[in-house]
């Protein structure tokens, strides 16, 4: 079987990670409106600042965030609308799940598909 990196193997890793997580306590993930002080930066860091402050854990696949930039953020926002605000066109979008956001490519490259042969 030959894999290459997608966002299906970083789902399969995260949820063998599952368990040892909520082993930790953490608070939940925000839904109500957060403030956001954030300039442009690389996405990277404007992730991370996001989960520092609405508890919701972001899930991207690095190669998605090379020499990619965020929008600068600053009021009050909920976090899905906060989220939608950073990424900004940089052809991503994302989906929320129980715990956090999966942030993927709008158009799917090969390379970005899992291949499975016989």
């Amino acid at each position: 079987m030959r894999c290459s990196l997608t966002i299906a193997v970083m789902l399969t890793a995260g949820l063998a990670m599952a368990p040892a997580a909520s082993a930790v306590t953490r608070p939940a993930c925000r839904l109500d409106p957060v403030s956001f002080r954030s300039p442009t930066q690389p996405l990277d860091h404007a992730l991370r600042h996001f989960t520092d402050r609405t508890h919701c854990p972001v899930l991207i696949d690095p190669s998605l965030l090379t020499g990619r930039e965020s929008q600068p953020l600053n009021g009050v926002f909920e976090p899905a609308q906060a989220l939608k605000m950073l990424i900004g066109r940089n052809d991503l979008e994302f989906v929320r799940g129980q715990d956090g956001y999966l942030v993927h490519p709008v158009v799917y490259h090969p390379a970005q598909h899992m291949r499975l042969t016989d």
